[in-house]
């Protein structure tokens, strides 16, 4: 599987895509394929593939609020080419989706620039650990669950094994419409306020931060899905209503997470 990161202006996004693989087959000659009548003896000779079209979509991202309370939260393992949540490819029932394609891995911060004061195995030695999480628009809960441990601050270390059912958590799977649902994972135990069913208002309290699943540290991992699973869909892009940027480089000390490059802060209401 390839996975390629294209960059063009606004003005200029195709209507589809096309993969074209172009090599060289060594030891043949002609310009059918390897097994074709012309594929005859010689020094190589390009060969070229064409795969179907993939149409692209012209909507906008979906437009919501901040899904956490506060400030001084940082944005990481966002959307790039390369971070591991673009390239989680889950197959289930024989099918293989990227649902987070778009996701964010998101702590707090100290105004140290540090994640933890004091103990780094204790969860409450974390900013993040026990923040409000909030609805990003108004919605009806489809699934939660809250049942799983928290771990101990590891960057392998899980206190259950991780299987589809586990990998995520704790979670709360917020239905927003248009084909829209929003992914809360790793919450604290025990702290979910809503079950499935309830109708919620955009800002309302779902739950708290914690680090449950394949979590290393407390964090809130938020992404938005196209179907009511939280891994067996895919991943669709959204866009925070509002937020202001803190583009300084802050020195950090955090102990499992990959150095981030930008943090943010949205107001809330209360």
């Amino acid at each position: 599987m390839l996975f390629v990161w294209v960059t063009l202006t606004s003005t200029r996004v195709p209507t589809s895509l096309t993969h074209r693989i172009r090599f060289n087959v060594a030891g043949r000659a002609g310009t059918g394929p390897p097994d074709s009548q012309d594929a005859v003896p010689g020094q190589g000779s390009p060969f070229t593939i064409d795969g179907i079209d993939a149409p692209l979509s012209s909507a906008l991202p979906r437009v919501i609020g901040p899904p956490l309370e506060g400030d001084r939260w940082l944005a990481l393992n966002g959307p790039h080419n390369n971070v591991g949540h673009r390239r989680a490819l889950i197959a289930l029932a024989g099918q293989a989706r990227i649902a987070q394609r778009f996701a964010v891995d998101w702590v707090r911060l100290y105004e140290d620039g540090r994640t933890f004061r004091g103990e780094p195995l204790d969860n409450n030695s974390y900013r993040s650990f026990g923040a409000n999480v909030l609805a990003v628009d108004d919605g009806v809960v489809r699934d939660v669950l809250d049942g799983i441990p928290e771990n101990v601050p590891h960057p392998t270390a899980r206190v259950l094994p991780i299987t589809p059912q586990t990998l995520v958590g704790n979670y709360v799977l917020l239905d927003i419409g248009g084909d829209a649902y929003a992914v809360y994972a790793h919450l604290r135990l025990g702290s979910v306020q809503v079950k499935a069913g309830d109708r919620v208002r955009k800002g309302q309290v779902l739950g708290r931060v914690g680090n449950t699943g394949n979590s290393s540290e407390p964090h809130l991992h938020f992404h938005m899905v196209d179907r009511p699973s939280p891994i067996d869909a895919e991943g669709i892009p959204y866009a925070l209503e509002s937020s202001s940027w803190n583009r300084r480089p802050t020195k950090r000390h955090p102990p499992f997470h990959s150095a981030a490059r930008t943090s943010c802060r949205w107001s809330t209401s209360s």
